[in-house]
């Protein structure tokens, strides 16, 4: 009885000891009990873009965000929190949106690469982008309430900032006054194009949504972007739009299918509806 008393006591004396060394290298960390591997360190990693992460500092961060996450989450599940409503309405939301998400990615990743040929086009198409991309300092007067018919009247006789600038005061119209770039490649080209034929020192008028500036061109300098460098941001750029149609398109595709609206908002959703 000795014997065997003394040979499980030192089986449990073997177990201890491997249990409570340090884990082996395919081994991140252990919480509560549960494993986080290297893989799947790097699979999070990947996930959050930052793929063959290969700085310690980065990969120490990301291990102990994983840790953290995997603290509370355990403490929140050992509290029973997620078992009142709230939580699993909450919970729900985080699903549907997950999974939503998926539905994006998989969209993006099914959206067709522009051709070389689409790319050479595109910068062609769009001199005012790349050829004569232009970049513009321009004195702004911004405006917060919207630009009516009858403001267009008291703008146009004015040759000068300062002259617009006067109209606003004897309007006693609130309004702030900067300066801002503006870069053609980045801007709607027929807006661009518009800023080039304004006679220099003239205002012009941008009006916005429930807004408007009054706008004179300071000083510009033309820097063309070609090459290279021009077919990088023009494969962007197209790739940019094709993904945001397919987006609009599926989701207007699912909304005609599937959605009806109550009482109370089927109005406003007809009126904000685009015409088709």
């Amino acid at each position: 009885m000795r014997a065997g008393a003394l040979g499980a006591a030192l089986a449990a004396m073997i177990l201890v000891g491997c249990s409570s060394g340090a884990p082996d290298e395919n081994v991140a960390a252990v919480v509560g009990g549960e494993t986080i591997t290297i893989a799947e360190l790097d699979r999070e990693l990947a996930i959050s873009g930052v793929a063959k992460a290969t700085d310690p500092a980065v990969r120490k961060a990301a291990l102990e965000d994983i840790v953290l996450r995997k603290l509370l989450a355990k403490a929140a599940r050992a509290e029973g929190l997620g078992k009142s409503p709230e939580a699993q309405e909450a919970k729900r939301i985080a699903d549907e949106s997950f999974d939503a998400n998926l539905e994006r990615i998989d969209i993006i990743a099914k959206t067709p690469k522009p051709t070389a040929a689409e790319v050479k086009a595109f910068i062609a198409a769009r001199p005012e982008q790349f050829a004569r991309r232009t970049g513009y300092l321009i004195d702004q007067l911004q405006v917060a309430q919207a630009h009516t018919p009858d403001m267009v009247a008291a703008f146009l006789p004015t040759k000068t900032l300062e002259e617009a600038e006067a109209v606003l005061k004897a309007r006693q119209m609130t309004y702030r006054r900067v300066v801002l770039p503006m870069d053609t490649l980045r801007t709607d080209p027929r807006l661009s194009a518009a800023v080039a034929k304004v006679p220099a020192g003239e205002p012009f008028v941008l009006p916005g949504s429930g807004s408007f500036t009054i706008n004179r061109i300071r000083g510009s300098q033309v820097r063309p972007v070609t090459g290279p460098e021009a077919e990088a941001i023009a494969r962007e750029m197209i790739q940019s739009e094709r993904i945001n149609k397919a987006l609009k398109d599926h989701i207007d595709a699912l909304r005609k299918e599937q959605v009806i609206y109550g009482p109370a908002f089927a109005t406003a959703t007809r009126a904000a509806a685009p015409p088709t």
